[in-house]
């Protein structure tokens, strides 16, 4: 049986109370960067959140360690070795599902 955990959130909530470099903080290096590199802020915060999400669904999971070890596949998808996850926004609706 699977069994599947969604997380989500409105981005605009969280932008409102935090800024991007606050919430950037406590990410990997390599996330960091990542968020930066994008044109619009709004961007950078959708990324972000996403990755939030994630880290708060492997720390529920006692694998909150992995962030730092996400690669990314040909399609630029994100990855993790034996976990199964898919990450979405639209709007500002950000999704998470593991």
């Amino acid at each position: 049986m699977n069994m599947y955990k969604i997380y989500h959130t409105n981005s605009l909530l969280i932008q409102e109370k935090y800024s991007l470099a606050e919430l950037l903080e406590n990410m990997p290096a390599a996330i960091q960067e990542r968020a930066r590199r994008y044109k619009f802020e709004h961007d950078g915060y959708q990324f972000l959140i996403g990755r939030l999400l994630l880290k708060h669904g492997l720390r529920e999971l006692g694998r909150d360690d992995q962030l730092t070890k996400i690669t990314y596949l040909d399609n630029d998808k994100p990855h993790l070795e034996g976990i199964s996850f898919n990450i979405s926004h639209s709007g500002d609706l950000v999704v998470c599902v593991l």
